[in-house]
């Protein structure tokens, strides 16, 4: 039986981890050769291929039901999640990532997952932690496993499953799996271990597929060029940059390292693999691997020391691609992506402010795209001859609290606030990986208010940072934005608004959505076009849940 997948103990958690290997992805590297590229060309070049990388989150839930022999149950509920990364690769929405970040979603592993879960749910209950009556002894951990076995075959257990892609602007996405293979093991073939189960030796990909249109992408390269030496480029989230003194914003902030191509190699199942002298960290599993021209070599996978770390194939990549039944190829957003960052490089301010404000039409609170245009905007004013670096202006965010989205359930998920909330922080098997009971989650996720005698609970809610505004209406529909401590701005200019809405019916800083010490006010910025509460025009109200705001062809609901 596999044991619990946030956490491995003992013997048999041992046996299983030597079968899988650990799943790495690169954090730091080292300079190449003199022909690397420099400071400016590699920030060009990240904030090319940056808004295709995205944040995996999968959750699974599992309630868990057990009859007794008096007729009574006794009713248990745990949850384990994970992160990882991932890359867009087509327009509409397929994403490649690793087999192993979504493992525990995937329905080929329910049987095991079923009964870790169980394992995990009976010794969080406290079950295993009880001596026995006659020998006076605890448990070991293989009765443990046997008696989890044992009580699977009448236990009833419900799971609850969700997977999220996570845009660079916070818009949060349902996924689904359509193609799979298992993780790169270190024994060849089927393997099977006595209470953890069978499992095969796989090539550690996985192709997505969320709801999406004009997305940003990364390209598949041709890895059979990949030369010993080469520099490379690895895109991701890793671990060590989620710690709880990271702010929530910063989390879905991608990091970039550098490095070069160690070596290439074989797996034992005979996969051709890219070795790279990146040091490694848990979190950035199935990040791409890229070259100087953005094109994606591999995807991070396994390794088993800090400069011993290797890459699936993109060539590998192409085969599971070609299976999924998409069809790569560039998106309109980037085209006016790159004719942005071309403008901005070669010191056309106007021409980039124009295609920044294009590229934010088609990507609302994208943070690059608002740094940017802000920059350029700086830099035209000054008379800069080259546009600034990122970090050079002092007044440069490093990132742009980019409002939370989502398409289809309106921000992101409550168990996902609560995964990127808490503070425990278990790395095993290659995942970020927290966690927590199901009812800890849902706190959490819902930003539960402890409610002030005689104070109405949305009013509550709101004093305690839980408020949002949904759209309901308009070209944003399905988004949801928090009203944070600054308030949010809605508006036409993407350096100045947090909400930005491109019609000419919207003036450049239109309102301004503030908490105040009773719930929400907004306030209208704009002498020409109206703004309404209710169907009625405002200068100036308060706001109470359910009301709804009117701004250009958007209808937003306030929500507590």
């Amino acid at each position: 039986m596999k044991q619990s997948t946030t956490q491995r103990r003992g013997p048999a958690a041992g046996m299983r981890a030597a079968a899988t290997a650990l799943a790495l992805v690169a954090t730091t590297a080292l300079p190449s050769s003199a022909q690397d590229l420099d400071q400016r060309e590699r920030q060009r070049l990240f904030s090319q291929v940056k808004p295709a990388v995205v944040l995996i989150y999968s959750q699974v839930q599992a309630d868990i039901t057990i009859p007794r022999d008096d007729a009574t149950a006794l009713v248990l509920s745990t949850a384990t999640s994970s992160a990882g990364s991932g890359w867009v690769i087509t327009p509409d929405g397929f994403i490649v990532t690793n087999g192993h970040v979504v493992e525990m979603y995937h329905e080929s592993n329910e049987t095991e997952l079923r009964q870790g879960l169980l394992y995990q749910a009976l010794t969080d209950a406290g079950v295993f932690s009880q001596a026995d009556p006659e020998t006076g002894r605890l448990p070991t951990e293989q009765e443990a496993i046997q008696e989890t076995l044992e009580i699977y075959q009448r236990a009833d257990i419900v799971l609850k499953k969700d997977l999220v892609a996570v845009l660079q602007n916070g818009q949060t996405l349902e996924a689904s799996v359509r193609e799979y293979s298992p993780p790169v093991v270190a024994l060849p073939g089927k393997t099977s271990i006595p209470g953890l189960g069978s499992f095969d030796n796989g090539r550690d990909v996985a192709i997505l597929k969320v709801s999406g249109r004009d997305l940003p992408t990364m390209t598949i390269g041709d890895s059979d060029g990949a030369a010993i030496g080469e520099e490379i480029f690895v895109a991701g989230y890793p671990g060590a940059a989620a710690l709880d003194a990271i702010s929530d914003a910063s989390t879905l902030e991608a990091s970039f390292t550098r490095g070069q191509i160690a070596s290439l190699k074989a797996a034992i199942g005979g996969e051709d693999l890219i070795q790279v002298d990146a040091a490694a960290s848990p979190g950035s599993s199935g990040g791409p691997v890229f070259d100087r021209n953005g094109d994606v070599l591999g995807i991070l996978t396994l390794g088993e020391g800090q400069n011993f770390n290797f890459a699936v194939t993109a060539n590998t990549i192409r085969d599971f691609f070609r299976s999924s039944g998409g069809v790569a190829g560039e998106s309109l957003f980037d085209r006016t992506w790159t004719r942005a960052l071309d403008a901005y490089y070669s010191s056309d301010y106007d021409g980039a402010i124009e295609g920044f404000d294009e590229a934010l039409r088609l990507m609302p609170n994208l943070p690059d795209a608002m740094n940017l245009r802000r920059m350029a905007m700086t830099a035209r004013e000054d008379g800069a001859a080259e546009p600034p670096l990122m970090g050079d202006d002092p007044a440069t965010p490093a990132v742009q609290q980019a409002a939370p989205q989502a398409a289809d359930e309106g921000g992101l998920p409550g168990w996902l606030l609560g995964v990127m909330a808490l503070g425990a922080v278990l790395l095993g098997a290659g995942l970020l990986m927290r966690r927590q009971p199901a009812a800890a989650t849902a706190a959490v996720g819902a930003g539960a208010a402890t409610r002030t005698s005689g104070a109405p609970a949305a009013t509550v809610a709101m004093n305690t940072g839980a408020a949002h505004l949904r759209v309901s209406g308009g070209p944003l529909q399905g988004n949801r934005f928090e009203v944070g401590p600054d308030g949010v701005r809605i508006g036409r200019d993407p350096a100045a608004c947090q909400i930005v809405l491109s019609e000419a019916s919207v003036s450049r800083e239109h309102a301004v959505v503030r908490r105040t010490g009773s719930g929400l006010s907004i306030k209208n910025l704009s002498g020409t076009n109206p703004t309404y509460v209710n169907d009625r025009a405002i200068q100036e109200a308060s706001l109470a849940s359910g009301d709804r705001v009117k701004i250009g062809d958007s209808i937003f609901e306030v929500e507590a």
